[in-house]
C-alpha cells in the first residue's frame, strides 16, 4: 500500500507530449503508488488503453497529434469507464466546462501541487471502487439476473450466455456500471 492507501496494482495512463513534463508527472505519480503507462500522443494513448486497460487516465489537453479533448471523446465513445482527468496548461472557466462536457471526470491546471494531484487520483479512483454496480474495467457486473463478466466480455442471463457485438456489449457494461444514472449521449 502506497502512503495514501492505493494499492499498487492501480495503472494511471500518462498522456502528456513534453518529456520533462512527463518524467515529472510520472515520478509523482509513482511516488504516490501508481504505476504508471506513458504515451506522448493521443493515437498512442488511444491503443494503450486497449492494451493496457488503465484504472485512470491522466491527459493533456495539447498533444502533437490529436487533443486530449479528442481523446476524451473518443475514449467515452468506445465505452471506456475509468476516470479520466485532464491535467493541462489551458485554464480558462470556458475549457474547464468544455473538459468536463466532453467526459473528462476532473481538471487539474498547470503549474499543479503534487500532494493535491495525488489526492486528486486518489478521490477518482475512489468513486469508481463506490460505484453501486461496480464500473471499473475488468470484474463481474451484476444487475439481477445479468452478469456480466468484463474480462470475459461475456453476458449471462438467467445462466445463459448471450452473444453481443462489441459495440452491444460496451453499451451494457456502460449502463449496467451507472446504473440508476442519467446518462447523456456522448
Amino acid at each position: 500500500m502506497s502512503p495514501h492507501g492505493q494499492d499498487r496494482s492501480r495503472k494511471v495512463l500518462l498522456v502528456e507530449d513534453d518529456p520533462a513534463i512527463r518524467a515529472i508527472i510520472s515520478e509523482v505519480c509513482r511516488r504516490g503508488g501508481y504505476q504508471v503507462v506513458e504515451a506522448a500522443t493521443g493515437r498512442s494513448a488511444l491503443e494503450s488503453v486497449r492494451g493496457q486497460e488503465p484504472d485512470l487516465v491522466l491527459l493533456d489537453w495539447v498533444l502533437p497529434d490529436l487533443s486530449g479533448i479528442e481523446v476524451c471523446r473518443e475514449l467515452r465513445r468506445q465505452g471506456a469507464l475509468c476516470p479520466i482527468v485532464m491535467l493541462t496548461g489551458r485554464t480558462s472557466k470556458v475549457d474547464v466546462v468544455v473538459g468536463l462536457e466532453m467526459g473528462a471526470d476532473d481538471y487539474i491546471t498547470k503549474p499543479f501541487d503534487a500532494r493535491e494531484l495525488t489526492a486528486r487520483l486518489a478521490a477518482n479512483l475512489r468513486r469508481v471502487q463506490r460505484a453501486p454496480a461496480g464500473s471499473s474495467l475488468s470484474g463481474l457486473l451484476r444487475l439481477g439476473r445479468v452478469v456480466i463478466d468484463v474480462d470475459g466480455r461475456r453476458v449471462l442471463v438467467g445462466g445463459k450466455e448471450v452473444r453481443l457485438i462489441l459495440t452491444e456489449f460496451n453499451l451494457l457494461r456502460l449502463f449496467a456500471a451507472n446504473a440508476g444514472r442519467v446518462m447523456s449521449r456522448d
